[in-house]
C-alpha cells in the first residue's frame, strides 16, 4: 500500500468517526454554526485530529490526551456548550469509540477463534475491519441520539452535574486501553475481555442515564426555588393586605369616634345646620345628647356626654370625676381616639355582664403641674389575663376590642406616657391608669 492510499485511508477513517463526535454533540447541544460553516469546521476537526495521531500514535494515553484536547477545544468553539461539558462530551466520545471498536474487534477475534493479528495481516482486511466498526458505530450514535432526545432531557444540568458523570467515561476509556494492551499481549483471553469490555459499554450508557437523573433533580430543584419565591411573594402580598385591612379598620373605628364627636359639637353649636344634617347622616343615627359634664374641652365634654347616654342605655352605671381639663396634655384630636377607645371598651366588658349583677365604669382625670393623668376602672364578666402590661385579647373578642387597646398604647407612648393595666379578682375590676407629661 502506498502512502497516499494509506494518508486517505486514515483521513476518511477519522472523518467518519468525527461525524459520529457531531451526531454526539447534537444529541446535547445546540450548533453556532450552519452549513458551509459548519462544513469546513468538521473539515478542520478531522485535519487536526489527523496531525494529532500522527504525531501521538506513539503512546495510546499520549493519543486519547491529544484528541481529548483537539475534540473540547472544536465542541467549545462549533457548539453552545461551556468547556466541562466540552471536555466530558468529548471523553464519553472517546470511551464509547474505544470500548465498541474493542468489542467489534474482540468479538470478531472470539468468533474465528483466530488471534486478530493473523486476521488482519493483509493492510486493507484491516481498513475493511475499522471501516466496517466506524460505520457500525456511526449508526449506534445515530440510534442513540434520536433515543435520548425522545427520552433525556439535559437543558437544566449545570456543569457541575456534568463533572460528576466525568469519572465513568474517562474510567472506561482507562480500562479500554488496559484491556486492548492486555489482548495484544494475552490473545486467549478474548472471551473474558470481550464480555469487560460490554460492561465499559453499559458504564457509558449509564453515564447517560445519570446525567439525565441529575437534570430532573436540578429541574426539580428549580420549580422549588420558584415555588418558594411564589410562596413568599403570596405571603407578602397576603401580608401588605392584611396590614392595609387592620389599618383600615383601625382607622374606620377612630373615625366613628371623631365624627361622632363632630356630630355633637354641631348639634349644640349649629342645630338647624347643614353640617349637622350631613353629618348625621353619615353615621346614620343621631348623637344627641345633653351636656352633662363642662371640663374647659368641648369635645371632651360631648364624648362624655354621648359615652354617659350610651351606658344608661345599657343600664351601666358611668360615674365621673374630672378636673379642669384646658391644659390636659394631649390634644383635641387624641384625646378623643384615647378616650373613645378605653369607654367604647369598657361599656363592652359591662354589656357582656348578666342581668342584675354590678355593671360600673368609672373615669377620673386629673391636671397637675406634674402632668396630667387618667384612670378608668369597670366591671367584667370574665376574668382579665394582663400579661408583661397588656391585655391579653381573647380569639373569641371582638375585633375591635384589639384595635382599640393597641391604638390607645400607640398614643401613650408617641406621648412619652407612663401607663398600666390591672385586674382586681375580688370585685372583677378591670383598671387602667396614665400619667402623661
Amino acid at each position: 500500500m502506498n502512502e497516499l492510499i494509506y494518508n486517505l485511508l486514515n483521513f476518511f477513517l477519522i472523518f467518519t468517526e468525527d461525524i459520529s463526535l457531531v451526531f454526539l454533540c447534537e444529541t446535547f447541544f445546540i450548533k453556532k454554526f450552519q452549513g458551509r460553516s459548519f462544513f469546513f469546521s468538521v473539515l478542520f476537526l478531522v485535519l487536526f485530529n489527523c496531525i494529532g495521531l500522527a504525531f501521538s500514535d506513539w503512546n495510546s494515553f499520549l493519543k486519547v490526551f491529544v484528541l481529548v484536547c483537539i475534540d473540547t477545544a472544536w465542541v467549545y468553539k462549533v457548539f453552545s456548550a461551556p468547556l466541562v461539558k466540552s471536555a466530558v462530551v468529548s471523553i464519553l466520545f472517546l470511551s464509547f469509540i474505544t470500548a465498541a471498536d474493542n468489542l467489534f474487534f474482540l468479538g470478531a477475534a472470539f468468533v474465528s477463534g483466530v488471534h486478530l493479528q493473523t486476521l488482519l495481516h493483509d493492510p486493507y482486511g484491516y481498513y475493511l475491519f475499522c471501516y466496517f466498526a466506524k460505520m457500525l458505530d456511526l449508526f449506534v450514535v445515530m440510534g442513540f441520539r434520536v433515543f435520548v432526545r425522545r427520552h433525556f432531557q439535559f437543558d437544566n444540568t449545570t456543569w457541575q452535574n456534568w463533572l460528576k458523570i466525568f469519572i465513568f467515561p474517562a474510567m472506561s476509556l482507562s480500562i479500554a486501553i488496559f484491556l486492548w494492551r492486555i489482548y495484544c499481549t494475552v490473545p486467549f483471553v478474548a472471551k473474558e475481555l470481550l464480555l469487560c469490555t460490554v460492561g465499559l459499554l453499559a458504564m457509558n450508557l449509564f453515564a447517560v442515564a445519570f446525567l439525565s437523573h441529575l437534570n430532573q433533580q436540578e429541574q426539580l430543584r428549580q420549580d422549588n426555588i420558584i415555588l418558594q419565591h411564589n410562596i413568599k411573594a403570596q405571603n407578602e402580598v397576603i401580608a401588605a393586605w392584611s396590614d392595609a385591612y387592620r389599618s383600615q379598620r383601625k382607622m374606620t373605628h377612630d373615625f366613628q369616634n371623631q365624627l361622632s364627636v363632630i356630630c355633637g359639637l354641631a348639634e349644640h353649636e349649629a342645630p338647624d345646620s347643614k353640617l349637622l344634617s350631613y353629618v348625621q347622616s353619615l353615621l346614620q343615627t343621631s348623637t344627641k345628647s345633653p351636656l352633662i359634664v363642662k371640663t374647659g374641652r368641648q369635645v371632651a365634654d360631648v364624648l362624655f356626654s354621648q359615652k354617659y347616654s350610651l351606658a344608661r342605655e345599657k343600664d351601666i352605671e358611668f360615674s365621673m370625676q374630672l378636673d379642669d381639663l384646658t391644659y390636659f396634655s394631649l390634644d383635641d384630636t387624641y384625646l378623643v381616639v384615647l378616650l373613645s377607645n378605653l369607654i367604647d371598651n369598657a361599656i363592652e366588658a359591662c354589656d357582656k355582664i348578666p342581668e342584675g349583677q354590678p355593671r360600673t365604669i368609672t373615669v377620673k382625670m386629673q391636671v397637675t403641674e406634674d402632668g396630667s393623668f387618667l384612670y378608668i376602672e369597670n366591671t367584667t364578666a370574665v376574668p382579665v389575663k394582663i400579661l408583661d402590661n397588656q391585655v391579653v385579647i381573647s380569639p373569641y373578642r371582638s375585633k375591635e376590642h384589639g384595635y382599640g387597646l393597641r391604638t390607645v398604647m400607640n398614643i401613650l407612648n408617641q406621648s412619652g406616657a407612663v401607663f398600666a393595666f390591672s385586674y382586681r379578682e375580688s370585685d372583677r375590676m378591670f383598671c387602667f391608669s396614665a400619667q402623661i407629661p
